[in-house]
């Protein structure tokens, strides 16, 4: 997944955010406490199989771990709805960099939170937070975890949403340019 394009969904509303995202070129990372699903981090024990201190370790990890959540999916119309303002705002074509390919997990959604015991294969806090529930399979959601509060990023393309107006695709197109002018630009729903 090193050098595959990955997704992230704005609104156009937090400018200050958006320029950001281009001027640095990063995006930021947050804590599982600080997404919008309260299931985020949640898995299931045998208190009786499941030490006390195995525990801790795992709380104590997923506490310090932060993470960006991008889309395998350029122009997912859910996607675009619910976090670029009604398709009022972009979708930024990214590849992540300075991480590890084992810090680029693609989620895996299932009814029920993870299982786990302390015999669990791999079991850490970022194979704990890379499930979901199934009813946000349509997110196709790909996780970049960090220790910091930036993910780097290249930016590749910039997909206007439907409903973004000509004079803001021509402002943002001619911002960004004079920003990285090997930024490609195209509209939802429009071929690469």
């Amino acid at each position: 997944m090193a050098n595959t394009i990955l997704y992230k969904y704005r609104s156009l509303d937090n400018f200050k955010f958006l320029v950001d995202i281009f001027l640095n070129k990063r995006l930021y990372a947050g804590d599982y406490k600080s997404m919008n699903d309260p299931m985020e981090g949640v898995y299931r024990f045998n208190k009786h199989k499941v030490s006390a201190e195995f525990r801790a370790t795992i709380l104590g990890d997923k506490r310090d771990l932060r993470f960006c959540s991008l889309s395998a999916d350029a122009d997912n119309k859910l996607l675009w709805a619910h976090y670029a303002n009604g398709h009022n705002g972009i979708s930024i074509g990214v590849i992540p960099q300075g991480v590890e390919d084992s810090d680029i997990r693609e989620m895996y959604y299932t009814p029920d939170p993870l299982k786990i015991t302390e015999e669990s294969e791999h079991v850490d806090a970022k194979k704990i937070l890379s499930y979901k529930n199934e009813i946000w399979q349509y997110e196709n959601e790909v996780r970049v975890f960090t220790m910091q509060y930036f993910v780097e990023v290249k930016i590749k393309e910039v997909v206007f949403g439907k409903r973004v107006s000509n004079n803001d695709k021509q402002m943002l197109k001619k911002l960004i340019s004079t920003i990285d002018n090997q930024i490609t630009f195209r509209d939802e729903d429009e071929s690469k």
